[in-house]
């Protein structure tokens, strides 16, 4: 809720014209559900009682380095340059990206993408 009203505050005050919020924690869904300010696009990486899941390990030090939602945005945002044509919508297919590339479904990952406009 706080962030909620933080947001708000800002909206009152002109401090943004449109707002992108990206979350990618477990159930990262609950940290905009309640947001209600216009001109938000908020993403999250698991939806409420759903995990957050890891890409892949570092083995010099045996623990997961970065979570699979985050691995595929920073490399759609890798190959985007200043003049690209990329579009939001394009971005915010990424999540649906993880699940084919190594070779496991949306079931078996067990986690899907929350979005908020």
């Amino acid at each position: 809720m706080e962030l909620a009203d933080a947001v708000e505050q800002m909206w009152q005050k002109r401090r943004y014209h449109e707002l992108f919020y990206m979350v990618d924690t477990c159930q990262s869904e609950s940290m905009f559900q309640l947001v209600y300010s216009p001109g938000v696009l908020a993403v999250g990486s698991s939806q409420v009682g759903e995990d957050s899941l890891s890409h892949h390990v570092d083995p010099a030090i045996g623990v997961y380095i970065i979570d699979r939602y985050t691995y595929y945005a920073l490399e759609f945002l890798e190959s985007t340059q200043p003049d690209s044509q990329h579009t939001m919508q394009q971005f915010l297919k990424v999540h649906s990206v993880f699940t084919y590339r190594d070779n496991t479904s949306h079931d078996d990952c067990k986690r899907h993408a929350a979005r908020k406009a």
